[in-house]
């Protein structure tokens, strides 16, 4: 885990464009999509590195977002962006709560038992209609439900570790 206040985020993915005047669809990786909408700044990756994405509107239209890239009135133009990812920096996340996490913290942490049995790392997560769920990659690929107290013990930042209430069996 990088602390950097320059570390990117990312946070959602360019679709297709939407309609001819250089507008495109944008897929929010957020529990609120419309949240996307408020941070100033995008950043998408290129051959230089991470630059910043230029929009001059913004909006939800119907169950999606849409974006204006500045400067680009045509569809042709618009196409060259698609499947790019969108990135923010790290610091302009609001603080989390207590016993929440963003996931980007906990991917990459040690994943191991109460009884000191390492399981693996956390390669990434994934949200199911019941809780998030830890894809935790080690001697075998385990799917291990993110729910503190009753599985998380504890997830410690500093140490990069999360400590679990878990059959390693399973």
């Amino acid at each position: 885990m990088n602390d950097n206040s320059n570390t990117y985020i990312i946070v959602g993915k360019i679709g297709a464009p939407y309609g001819v005047k250089g507008w495109i669809k944008v897929f929010s990786q957020s529990h609120s999509p419309e949240s996307l909408l408020a941070y100033e700044t995008w950043y998408i990756h290129s051959r230089n590195g991470w630059e910043i994405l230029e929009t001059d509107a913004r909006k939800k239209q119907g169950n999606h977002l849409i974006a204006h890239i500045a400067g680009i009135d045509d569809i042709n133009a618009a196409k060259q962006f698609t499947n790019k990812q969108i990135a923010i920096l790290k610091s302009e996340l609001p603080e989390a709560e207590k016993n929440e996490f963003y996931w980007s913290d906990l991917i990459g942490l040690a994943v191991i038992t109460k009884q000191g049995e390492k399981l693996g790392q956390v390669n990434h997560m994934m949200e199911t209609s019941a809780n998030d769920v830890m894809v935790v990659i080690g001697d075998k690929r385990r799917l291990i439900p993110f729910v503190i107290e009753q599985i998380v013990v504890s997830v410690d930042l500093k140490k990069q570790e999360i400590i679990v209430d878990w059959d390693p069996s399973y």
